[in-house]
């Protein structure tokens, strides 16, 4: 490859941790769009390294393919300016409300594993069998009526 700048679809996968196969399906959901060489190699830029790890980030927190993948195409769908405005902005709008309630939902487990906590850490010095029934006075027992976490952990 010529340009010191450009990276191969391996070094970008290993740089992203991302497979070549990830990669390309990206390149064929019009995700990423890497330029090619003279003999048909991909060849990535930085701006294409960003975007892969944004995707991969995207990922992570559970945000779909389709999703993402509607998100980069939604402006080269459109002949003007304004209708690709119009739908990119119900793309980002769509993300934006899928994030919020993922970030609620998360606030809403996180308080939950914090009550049981509470709970376990009063049983750290117990000596009766860890159940519901060796233990009549544990606290987990009342917990674990409230919350479903509680009850995963304490179900007989």
């Amino acid at each position: 490859m010529q340009d010191k700048n450009l990276i191969k679809i391996g070094d970008l996968a290993r740089s992203s941790n991302l497979s070549e196969r990830s990669l390309r399906h990206y390149e064929e959901l019009g995700i990423i769009t890497p330029s090619r060489t003279k003999g048909g190699t991909r060849a990535y830029t930085q701006q294409d390294i960003a975007v892969a790890k944004l995707v991969q980030r995207m990922r992570d927190i559970g945000i779909s393919l389709d999703q993402i993948s509607s998100i980069a195409t939604a402006r080269a769908e459109h002949e003007t300016g304004a209708k690709s405005a119009k739908a990119v902005r119900r793309q980002l709008l769509a993300l934006s409300n899928n994030l919020m309630k993922m970030a609620r939902m998360a606030i809403e487990l996180e308080s939950e594993v914090t009550e049981v906590i509470m709970a376990v850490d009063e049983c750290l010095s117990c000596e009766n069998k860890a159940s519901n029934t060796g233990c009549p006075t544990c606290p987990m027992n009342e917990v674990s009526k409230e919350s479903s976490l509680a009850d995963l952990i304490w179900r007989d």
